[in-house]
């Protein structure tokens, strides 16, 4: 009998094998993300140390990326939907590889916030392109599977960035050559993105019914609408994406009030060093990372309207027993929890979220879904900070747990996914002009 290793090797195997362009979307994905992640905690330590840069004006600067990343990312993906997955790729990747240069030469801190408000806008043109790239070259069965390798190779350069980013300072004297490491990781990624642009008929993936590199949907090419005319119409055809934004932007919102609050809690309450955080903290992402793919095949297999119904109330549960934690094994225990079910309800939202969009609106809508996750992240944090100051240590565990219960609860009553025939009809109608 074989064991779980062995089929988890597997599984990751055949997922390769059938559809071989994915291996180098995944890299693609990784890079790019380890670039972005690289200086996350480099920048704020250039800045208050080289050029003495006030802390409110540092979070003026990271606020600057955030909100304008939020705000691009919906109107990027209906760009990608007329323009092409691809080019618009390419574009935000060779775009990304000049703030970090530029932020080597620059002595005022100030101009800063326009180099982040340029990252934003590249960061902002990749994502929802990437993902209705994956989502639309494989088959419809097999969305959350592809999905899930999104998600394991962005969750790798996530957790991979900032220790690797800290490393080069450290090693170099200096954090500037953390933003060349950064500026190169991304041109790498745009030429792993044009071999892929170039292997693309040989890949073995199943294109859609589209042109996908070109997308001459005759209502793309006639009509002058704008993207927040297309994103109402989305929203006539299928009301379900509507619900959809707002619960995944509460969902967002009660996992980030933890950000700046956890290693707080786990020093205060438990006692623990920032090596034993380290320590803690490594373990859980190496099995959530794991799990991402075979999770995202359960997904395919049970239905990603019910992954996501079991996912969400089992994750609030986790968050609404930490405040009773007092062992450090068993906070590792529920965050390991926690990253399993957001292994399981990621990519099945992605997926789900692909599968009622028509054809050529899978980047508006994929944008739009990262724009609500955006809005979350931009209110959590600050919203988990001053829960934590001003009302209790566990306070914002509680408040993010309730967040979540309602999120599933709405979830379950009005998130699932369309029949056949319901599916039929609503891409029939999408694809035809106006009038």
């Amino acid at each position: 009998m074989k064991n779980p290793l062995s089929r988890l090797g597997q599984s990751y195997g055949s997922v390769f094998r059938q559809w071989p362009a994915l291996g180098l979307i995944m890299l693609t994905v990784f890079l790019a993300e380890l670039a972005y992640a690289i200086i996350l905690p480099t920048l704020p330590l250039h800045l208050k140390n080289e050029l003495s840069a006030p802390v409110v004006g540092i979070g003026l600067i990271f606020a600057a990326f955030a909100l304008v990343e939020t705000l691009f990312k919906t109107p990027a993906g209906a760009v990608s939907d007329r323009r092409g997955r691809l080019r618009i790729i390419l574009l935000g990747l060779v775009l990304g590889t000049i703030s970090p240069l530029l932020m080597t030469v620059v002595r005022v801190w100030e101009l800063f916030i326009p180099l982040r408000v340029l990252d934003g806008i590249a960061v902002a043109a990749v994502w929802p392109a990437m993902m209705a790239l994956i989502s639309e070259r494989v088959r419809p069965q097999d969305k959350a599977t592809a999905l899930a390798v999104f998600n394991l190779a962005w969750i790798s350069g996530v957790g991979l960035g900032p220790a690797v980013g800290l490393e080069i300072g450290h090693r170099f004297g200096s954090n500037i050559y953390a933003f060349y490491t950064s500026s190169i990781l991304l041109l790498c990624a745009a030429l792993l993105a044009s071999a892929v642009w170039w292997t693309n008929r040989r890949s073995g993936l199943h294109p859609s019914p589209q042109n996908l590199d070109r997308h001459t949907n005759t209502e793309e090419s006639t009509e002058a609408r704008s993207w927040i005319e297309k994103l109402r119409q989305l929203r006539c055809q299928r009301p379900v994406l509507l619900h959809m934004l707002w619960i995944l932007a509460l969902i967002q919102m009660g996992l980030t009030m933890l950000l700046p609050v956890l290693p707080l809690y786990a020093q205060r309450v438990l006692g623990m060093t920032q090596q034993q955080m380290s320590e803690a903290f490594l373990g859980p992402i190496i099995v959530v990372a794991a799990l991402a793919l075979p999770l995202g095949r359960l997904s395919d297999r049970i239905g990603r309207d019910r992954a996501i119904h079991l996912a969400l109330p089992l994750a609030a549960v986790a968050l609404l027993a930490i405040p009773s934690v007092r062992q450090i094994w068993m906070l590792i225990v529920m965050g390991t929890v926690i990253g399993i079910c957001f292994d399981l309800a990621t990519p099945s939202w992605l997926a789900l979220t692909s599968q009622l969009a028509p054809d050529h609106r899978q980047g508006l809508a994929l944008g739009a879904m990262n724009t609500a996750q955006g809005l979350g992240f931009i209110i959590g944090p600050v919203l988990g900070a001053a829960l934590y100051e001003h009302v209790s240590v566990t306070a914002p565990f509680r408040a993010a747990g309730l967040v979540l219960v309602v999120a599933a609860v709405a979830a379950i009553l009005l998130v699932r996914a369309p029949t056949e025939e319901g599916d039929a009809v609503a891409h029939h109608i999408a694809s035809e002009p106006p009038g």
